[in-house]
């Protein structure tokens, strides 16, 4: 299999921008974990030393349009920036070790034997960095910032779903039932709704809400239906859809079914 070079490999390892050269790179890891701006600049910055640290692990090139190693790199690097203390030592060496972990890992779940690395890849790092408790405070970190990404995103389409049907979030909140016997008439007329896979397509093309049979299945009075027919409407759009993070609020109405 084809190997980079350590020359190769080397002439990856630093950016050659007048700001690296100013700034150590200890220090902008460090000022990167509360400063947005600094990080983008800083992942920006070493692209090349990411991708030549994945080729390093990989035993080839690594393609950054084409290869998912690349991306695994990227995460990593970011990982290691918000992992990153100077009592580590060169944060370059803690990145590498980050990313060569991640790829290492990546290729294990995958049910793939890992390449033969480079004889000085020793294997020392891997271990050092997986029993300092820095190793999962830092994965702990980046899954919590990637959920909050992805509940702002979620939030956002559904926003945009919702005022599709008429409505927003401040209408949601003045409809949804308060009290626990509501609660649980709503939730019987969303799960008569969720169960009848014909009724629901039908309420998604017409946008109408069959009410009556819904009240008529579920015995829930028309009245208070009615009171909260947005909500009503919503948890359906929740559950159909896409929306993991708003369905698991509502997983106390999939116990009825």
């Amino acid at each position: 299999m084809e190997r980079m070079t350590n020359e190769e490999s080397t002439a990856f390892d630093a950016p050659k921008t007048a700001d690296a050269l100013r700034d150590g790179v200890d220090e902008r890891a460090v000022r990167a974990q509360s400063d947005p701006q600094v990080l983008d600049d800083l992942i920006s910055d070493y692209r090349p030393f990411i991708l030549a640290s994945a080729s390093r692990v990989c035993g080839r090139p690594v393609d950054p349009d084409n290869d998912d190693e690349y991306s695994t790199a990227m995460l990593a690097f970011y990982e290691a920036v918000r992992g990153y203390a100077p009592s580590r030592g060169a944060f370059l060496s803690f990145a590498r070790s980050v990313i060569r972990t991640r790829l290492i890992d990546g290729f294990r779940k995958a049910g793939r034997r890992p390449p033969t690395l480079s004889l000085d890849d020793d294997g020392e790092d891997e271990e050092d960095y997986r029993s300092d408790p820095t190793y999962a405070a830092a994965s702990e970190i980046f899954e919590r910032e990637t959920q909050v990404r992805e509940r702002r995103d979620e939030i956002a389409r559904f926003s945009d779903e919702l005022a599709a049907w008429g409505f927003t979030f401040r209408d949601l909140a003045d409809a949804s039932p308060k009290a626990a016997k509501t609660k649980a008439a709503c939730g019987a007329v969303v799960g008569e709704m969720m169960r009848d896979g014909d009724l629901r397509d039908a309420f998604l093309r017409s946008r109408q809400l069959p009410l009556a049979a819904l009240c008529l299945r579920s015995g829930v009075p028309r009245k208070i239906a009615e009171r909260h027919r947005r909500f009503i409407v919503a948890a359906i759009l929740a559950l159909d859809g896409d929306y993991p993070y708003m369905a698991e609020h509502l997983r106390w109405m999939r116990k009825r079914d």
